[in-house]
């Protein structure tokens, strides 16, 4: 499902967020605690553009290699990408999503309207559809490097499903509800979720774990 709406100004005074998935669109007053341009953005915020910034570039290895099942050439590098998604399983889906949730269910507390609290909960859910869909991907490349035989046009329809969901998401997130949380959150709730910073750092891009040096050194030479 792809995402293509941004947010749409209005006025100084109301912001309409809309949410292409369900169809929702919101009015949303300027009475929450908006983030002055000379202000650092939050803590949490810059980890979690960081982290869209990375599993994007991810993505995009993914997806190059995965287009390589409609060349005649040698195809995927199937170890290549158990190794990307199992990057994946490690960090966006065990660390990164669950600091989000912290960050959304600490939103829904702030007085949101039903359909911003309907965005929020949206989000929520596909963060467990996305693991779900990791860990099949996994399960598929496992069962290629196994040497079992499964349908090319098939995998390639779910890995463009998934990276297609992937970019959506962050999508969503990055234009629709970190400005939101921006808007209704004070200092002191920035203060008190700050602490989430210190979770387990990203083993790829920030080197902590071996086993993904080889593939930190590929994304940095593609690009």
């Amino acid at each position: 499902m792809r995402y293509t709406l941004p947010p749409v100004q209005t006025s100084k005074r109301v912001k309409i967020y809309v949410f292409p998935s369900t169809g929702v669109s919101l009015v949303r007053p300027e009475n929450g605690h908006p983030r002055q341009d000379s202000m650092k953005e939050p803590v949490l915020l810059q980890r979690l553009r960081t982290d869209h910034g990375h599993i994007g570039r991810v993505l995009t290895v993914l997806e190059n290699q995965i287009r390589k099942l409609d060349d005649d050439g040698e195809g995927p590098d199937f170890d290549l990408l158990a190794n990307l998604v199992d990057y994946i399983g490690e960090y966006p889906d065990a660390i990164h999503h669950p600091l989000e949730d912290q960050l959304f269910d600490h939103l829904v507390n702030k007085g949101l309207m039903p359909p911003e609290h309907k965005l929020v909960s949206v989000n929520l859910g596909q963060h467990v559809e996305i693991i779900a869909a990791t860990k099949k991907l996994a399960r598929d490349i496992a069962t290629v490097l196994n040497g079992a035989v499964i349908s090319a046009i098939r995998l390639k329809e779910h890995v463009d499903e998934y990276i297609d969901t992937q970019r959506g998401h962050m999508w969503v997130e990055e234009q629709q509800l970190f400005p939101l949380a921006e808007h209704m959150f004070s200092d002191e709730d920035w203060a008190e979720l700050e602490h989430l910073c210190e979770a387990t750092r990203d083993p790829l891009f920030d080197k902590t774990v071996a086993r993904y040096e080889d593939l930190y050194r590929y994304i940095v030479e593609v690009g």
